[in-house]
């Protein structure tokens, strides 16, 4: 399946669907609060360049790395790839901007997703143990920047904000 990736310049559009998708994983993130933090941002993937986002990701701009903070796809949507479009289209950007690392944690128990961004090529550097609330430990992970990788296809909303149409990369 093909999703339109995009940075969010103006979060208003979207903010529902923003809210929602946070949501997913906890409520601990403010969109609010993140939006107006000047280093934030914010990406979506979506169906079309018309439809609600089904995924999104919020990173922080630290310097000359990224700091993945919090990565959530509608339960309906996933095992569908627009996760891995996202990260992808967002690592390669920023790679190709200068930015020379990407860190996140994650939850030990997040099968899923550990094998997600292992995929994309972090490495697990070390176990938090205890990290979350509730007792469970989280992995960090780190990807040198820019990956190796094969850029998706470039296009232009409408509107003419860059965005960019990624593929899962399942085979067809």
């Amino acid at each position: 399946m093909n999703f339109v990736v995009r940075e969010l310049s103006d979060l208003a559009p979207v903010h529902g669907a923003l809210v929602a998708l946070s949501r997913v994983n906890s409520a601990h993130v403010d969109i609010e609060a993140e939006a107006r933090l000047p280093h934030a941002r914010f990406w979506v993937a979506s169906p079309t360049s018309d439809d609600e986002p089904v995924a999104y990701v919020l990173v922080w701009l630290v310097g000359d790395e990224i700091e993945i903070i919090d990565v959530a796809t509608a339960v309906t949507q996933r095992r569908r790839g627009a996760a891995r479009a996202l990260l992808s289209t967002l690592l390669d950007a920023y790679g190709s901007a200068g930015r020379k690392a990407a860190f996140l944690e994650v939850r030990a128990g997040n099968v899923a997703a550990i094998g997600l961004y292992l995929g994309l090529g972090f490495e697990r550097t070390r176990v938090r143990r205890g990290y979350y609330s509730n007792g469970e430990d989280a992995h960090e992970m780190y990807l040198a920047l820019p990956r190796v990788s094969v850029s998706p296809q470039r296009t232009e909303h409408a509107a003419n904000a860059p965005s960019v149409t990624a593929s899962n990369g399942a085979k067809p």
